[in-house]
């Protein structure tokens, strides 16, 4: 597997776990703040992972 099928791969499982996240916050799961907190830091970790894959991804390419 190239290194940009991997990225691809991951990135897409992350998006799905960034979407579902959103969409327990949107749809209103979280049942008190301390939920909604934790929630917001897995987006925002999820996030963050997708960011630094993608750049790590992009930095290979032009170092190649």
């Amino acid at each position: 597997m190239e290194i940009d099928q991997f990225v691809r791969a991951v990135d897409a499982e992350l998006c799905k776990e960034l979407n579902a996240k959103a969409d327990s916050v949107a749809s209103g799961m979280c049942t008190n703040y301390d939920s909604y907190k934790h929630l917001c830091g897995e987006i925002r970790g999820l996030h963050y992972a997708r960011e630094l894959i993608n750049g790590l991804a992009k930095k290979v390419d032009d170092d190649e």
